[in-house]
């Protein structure tokens, strides 16, 4: 799970994304937009990822994700689920943590 710090932006690993057929195959030129990002805070209804930003591929289908501080503005369990056609669905569950326990953590 990651761990990410309230109301700042922050680039996260999504993935991997494989094939839908054979369910092996990592999917490497996906066209990921922010609408195909889509959002859950504590259970809420799904939502856009607010930042703009398309997520890119890393390698082996690992794409990387902008979320900006609108995207991480309250604390909790965010859910990042992502469907796009040839691929299998892929979801993250992200913990939004105060700054201040982040900055214990981490800083």
């Amino acid at each position: 799970m990651y761990h990410l710090r309230q109301s700042t932006a922050a680039t996260v690993h999504i993935g991997p994304f494989v094939d839908a057929t054979d369910g092996v195959t990592p999917e490497t030129g996906l066209s990921i937009g922010s609408s195909n990002v889509r959002l859950s805070l504590n259970g809420g209804d799904f939502a856009a990822k607010h930042d703009s930003t398309a997520c890119t591929h890393d390698e082996y289908g690992w794409y990387t994700c902008p979320l900006d501080s609108t995207d991480t503005a309250n604390a909790g369990l965010l859910r990042l689920s992502v469907q796009v056609a040839g691929a299998l669905p892929v979801w993250h569950e992200l913990a939004v943590l105060p700054q201040n326990v982040w900055d214990t953590l981490y800083g």
